[in-house]
């Protein structure tokens, strides 16, 4: 069995408990499995901030002020994602709901 030592690690982070309010997606792509590059996007959610959000990852409404939507950063993120392998940690990363229009399965 072949080892995978090339992928993308995926995290998102959310506003409230809302899976469609992402504030924040985090990139790491593995190269023979060490860090070759990483990237942090801060998305305005259009949402409100839950306090206990903001205690988990500390991305406040100020942070994403004047960042682009998710709408805006999708095509992006989805031209990158494409024929890779992309891990997630957690159920919570792999449901975080991007708009129906741009959904992607990954």
């Amino acid at each position: 069995m072949s080892k995978v030592t090339d992928f993308i690690a995926l995290d998102v982070e959310t506003a409230n408990a809302d899976l469609g309010s992402i504030c924040s997606i985090g990139l790491v792509h593995f190269r023979s499995g060490a860090v070759f590059k990483s990237l942090t996007i801060l998305v305005d959610p259009e949402d409100e901030f839950d306090p206990l959000n903001i205690g988990i990852h500390g991305i406040r409404p100020e942070d994403v002020a004047g960042k682009p939507t998710m709408a805006q950063v999708f095509p992006a993120i989805s031209a990158s994602l494409s024929d890779v392998v992309v891990v997630h940690h957690s159920h919570f990363d792999r449901t975080a709901r991007v708009p129906s229009e741009l959904r992607l399965n990954l």
